[in-house]
């Protein structure tokens, strides 16, 4: 008896979806798994094509559909190497920032060694759960003498990998779900003080002005690394004097509007903007060592760690002030604060989702908070 799997696709997304098995004339059977989740047309029918894909995987497998019982993701036989290595490539060809897809590669080629290590690479991966994936972290950890900070930096890569694996049917359930973080004591953020602010702003002034700006954008937008990076000329609206990133540029894939104070507009009203294609801090020819030519409206990118090579070899090595360039973020959040902005305005400025991850960058937000409710706890009489 021969099968045919075909989408019921109506255009209208109202309507139901469903992968259908067909065969001496009729419909035999219909599966709806999850698929009116999806609110898009594209989205809705990738995830059909890809349940499509695993039902005409399991009829060659020998699976009869006019037999009772659906088949199951943990039915398709793919070993645990086979499934990681699916969930690499597919997440290494999606458009994610060159650190990320680094990030995937290291924990790919670590969790692949660590399984070949203990001779599991073969083993299904419909076997393998929380205890197991826990396991192998631990071997990747402790075979390198690592600290509990590598150990969290792998779950964290892990789980994405794991619920991708979910998404495409080819386990049913995530066993890294409940795995929680190891404890380790992130480094505390060592801000400048307003008098190192200024004496910082005065060292550039006197040699590299253009950075000063730079500076100025990182403090008053907490725009990411990424973005400052690829800001142009013709992002910027000279009427409203704001900022609009295209989303193609931005962290959540979002347009993103950014107010430019008064502080920054007097610098940028400086520079020549005729050119929108320029990057705002570009380099005028690609590997100049003219310092005078970076940092300036240009027609090509700086490299990616220009700004951070700058800011210690000046900041840290120069001026002996031990304190990382993009906590200047953490910096303007306090200080917005301090001058009155709630914390909900300063979560907008940030383009956070909710103030919960505000507080993580205000990082005195609390005591700000009560120094400015400080009339209000009464008198003990």
């Amino acid at each position: 008896m021969s099968y045919e799997v075909k989408i019921h696709a109506p255009a209208d997304l109202s309507e139901k979806w469903y992968v259908y098995i067909y065969s001496t004339g009729k419909i035999i059977k219909k599966f709806y798994k999850g698929l009116a989740k999806e609110d898009n047309y594209a989205d809705r029918m990738l995830k059909a094509e890809v349940l499509k894909s695993f039902i005409e995987r399991e009829i060659k497998a020998g699976w009869k559909p006019d037999a009772s019982g659906l088949p199951q993701p943990e039915n398709n036989r793919y070993t645990i190497a086979e499934a990681y290595e699916i969930a690499y490539r597919s997440l290494s060809s999606m458009d994610r920032e060159r650190t990320t897809l680094s990030q995937y590669k290291t924990h790919y080629n670590f969790f692949i060694e660590t399984l070949k290590s203990q001779k599991w690479e073969d083993y299904p991966i419909s076997k393998f759960e929380t205890y197991h994936i826990s396991l192998i972290l631990d071997i990747m950890q402790n075979s390198r003498g690592k600290s509990n900070n590598f150990f969290n930096h792998h779950l964290k890569n892990c789980k994405v990998f794991f619920k991708f694996l979910v998404r495409k049917f080819i386990i049913k359930t995530d066993p890294t779900e409940i795995i929680e973080k190891k404890k380790w004591k992130t480094k505390e953020k060592r801000l400048l003080t307003s008098e190192e602010q200024t004496q910082i702003i005065n060292h550039f002034k006197d040699f590299l002005p253009q950075f000063v700006t730079y500076l100025k954008v990182l403090y008053h937008t907490s725009v990411r690394p990424k973005e400052i990076r690829l800001l142009r000329c013709g992002m910027i609206d000279t009427e409203r004097w704001i900022f609009v990133l295209p989303e193609e540029i931005t962290k959540n894939d979002k347009k993103g509007i950014i107010v430019i104070p008064d502080d920054l507009k007097n610098d940028l009203i400086k520079l020549n903007l005729s050119n929108p294609d320029y990057y705002l801090f570009g380099i005028a020819t690609p590997h100049s060592t003219d310092r005078e030519k970076t940092f300036v409206p240009a027609p090509y990118p700086l490299a990616l760690n220009t700004a951070n090579k700058l800011w210690k070899q000046e900041v840290k090595d120069k001026l002996g002030i031990d304190s990382d360039m993009y906590w200047l973020k953490s910096k303007s959040n306090n200080d917005k604060m301090r001058n009155g902005m709630s914390l909900d305005a300063v979560r907008i400025s940030n383009r956070h989702s909710n103030t919960e991850i505000t507080k993580i960058y205000a990082t005195e937000h609390d005591i700000i908070t009560m120094q400015q409710n400080i009339d209000k706890f009464g008198i003990f009489e």
